[in-house]
């Protein structure tokens, strides 16, 4: 007995031995990979396959081992990044040219106090690129394009903002067709529009300026040919607005510190726009209520997909005859629900490699349904890490390189479909909007013609709400 004891010991001290060494060896690799203070894409997963871990846990393990050194503490790459797989990185791309333009209108300057929320989100999104070494540009937009020098956030003020242009211009087509002509001349990759978006149509008849509006910016971003490789990502905004409100038939309306809408337009390359959308902080922005993406959305293809038998399964299913000689299985049989929850879980692997989607946005199950004659629900989708994958379960991943976490709540006692779909839905712009501004005050939330301008960016992207993809599995009892 004696002598087991001492085999323990022995196989314990292994054990210890053996992951103190990894863990040495792994400090020293890493060592070696940020001694030009960055962790790139390449050593990134270098470290994932030398060390098993994921690049969540490598970042953490990267901070604590340069945490109480005084070197440099070396400059990582965001995960999300490299979930995303996206061959253009905001963290390792070459310089990039940003342009910012701000409307200058009468109707903005409410917004140009110093302390305004207006003015920290654009000092934030201009330190954000500033830090990754990106060629910033500053303007002030109305008639004309006007460049503003390095002190540009001190030109954001009422009185220093008068001395740049046509205030009484605020037509928001026209400002968009001077942004994108300006692209081509500067080589921007990155232009960011920022105005209330207010349209100002010189017109008594709202219904018929608003219906044109609407065409316009369809036909702004046709004719531009504003191709399909480019997107636009806009965040509705608010800030205090201490200023005179104009409305439609120009009446004036004085607001002090009112919570007025705003909005943020960035239209660029959609890749790019998409890991932007992932790995920046939106909620840091003052302000910021929400985001929509507008993309060019493709016929989707089938990807590949498969139920996973084995792995963290609750219950019990077996997989049905059809599927055995297939190395995916959509088929499951023999199911039986576990007696303490009275449920059956499985796990859903798919391939959401080509999804023109950030990975944000595949990650909330909010955007997903099931379709069938029985009671599921999606309990969370998470990016696929195959530690965690039993053994005999690896041969049906295939591409896939996410998880959708199912759980059943009833018995199969027929034989049913059930069906995952992916949705792409925008939001019903009517509630942003309003058709009449003249008493502003009883709609300080809402902005004149928003729906309208909005509308006009969908139809350019024939961006419409769908179903985008779908993933079929058959149950049998």
């Amino acid at each position: 007995m004696k002598g087991f004891f001492n085999i323990i010991a022995i196989f314990f001290i292994y054990i210890v031995f053996t992951s103190c060494q990894r863990a040495v060896e792994l400090e020293t690799l890493i060592r070696q990979m940020a001694i030009d203070n960055i962790i790139d894409k390449k050593d990134m997963e270098r470290l994932e396959k030398e060390s098993g871990l994921t690049c969540e846990a490598l970042s953490d393990s990267i901070n604590k081992i340069f945490a109480h050194t005084s070197k440099i503490q070396p400059t990582i790459i965001p995960c999300i990044e490299l979930n995303k797989g996206a061959s253009f990185s905001l963290f390792n791309a070459p310089k990039q040219n940003v342009n910012f333009y701000i409307e200058n209108s009468a109707s903005m300057l409410g917004y140009f106090e110093s302390n305004s929320h207006f003015r920290a989100s654009i000092l934030a999104f201009s330190a954000f690129f500033k830090e990754k070494d990106y060629r910033l540009k500053h303007y002030f937009i109305n008639e004309k394009v006007y460049p503003l020098d390095s002190h540009y956030i001190e030109k954001i003020s009422v009185q220093e903002a008068k001395k740049y242009g046509n205030l009484s211009f605020s037509q928001l087509d026209k400002m968009l067709e001077n942004i994108l002509q300006n692209k081509n001349e500067s080589k921007s990759n990155l232009d960011i529009f920022i105005s209330d978006f207010v349209y100002d149509g010189k017109g008594l008849n709202p219904e018929q300026e608003q219906l044109n509006i609407q065409y316009k910016v369809r036909d702004i971003f046709f004719e531009r040919e504003y191709g399909t490789d480019k997107s636009v990502l806009v965040l509705n905004m608010q800030s205090p607005f201490s200023g005179i409100y104009y409305d439609y038939k120009n009446g004036k309306t004085d607001l002090k510190n009112e919570p007025r809408p705003y909005y943020i337009w960035l239209m660029g390359n959609s890749e790019y726009l998409q890991v932007l959308y992932d790995a920046f902080d939106f909620q840091q922005l003052k302000g910021f209520k929400n985001k929509f993406l507008f993309f060019h959305q493709n016929k989707a293809k089938t990807s590949y997909y498969s139920i996973l038998p084995n792995t963290q399964k609750l219950g019990n299913f077996r997989r049905a005859i059809s599927s055995n000689n297939s190395k995916a299985v959509h088929d499951i049989s023999q199911i039986k629900l576990d007696k303490k929850t009275s449920k059956m879980s499985f796990i859903l692997s798919i391939d959401f490699a080509e999804l023109p989607f950030p990975e944000k946005y595949l990650l909330d199950e909010n955007n997903y349904k099931l379709k069938g004659n029985i009671n599921a629900t999606i309990r969370k989708i998470e990016r696929l890490n195959q530690a965690n994958i039993q053994k005999n379960d690896k041969r049906f991943l295939g591409t896939a390189t996410h998880l959708v976490y199912i759980d059943l709540a009833e018995k199969i006692l027929h034989s049913k479909d059930l069906e995952l779909q992916l949705l792409y839905t925008y939001p019903a712009w009517e509630k942003y909007a309003i058709v009449d501004d003249t008493n502003i005050k009883t709609h300080i939330d809402k902005t004149f013609g928003i729906d309208a301008i909005m509308q006009g960016l969908q139809a350019a992207f024939h961006a419409e709400n769908k179903i985008y993809a779908t993933w079929e599995m058959h149950l049998h009892p």
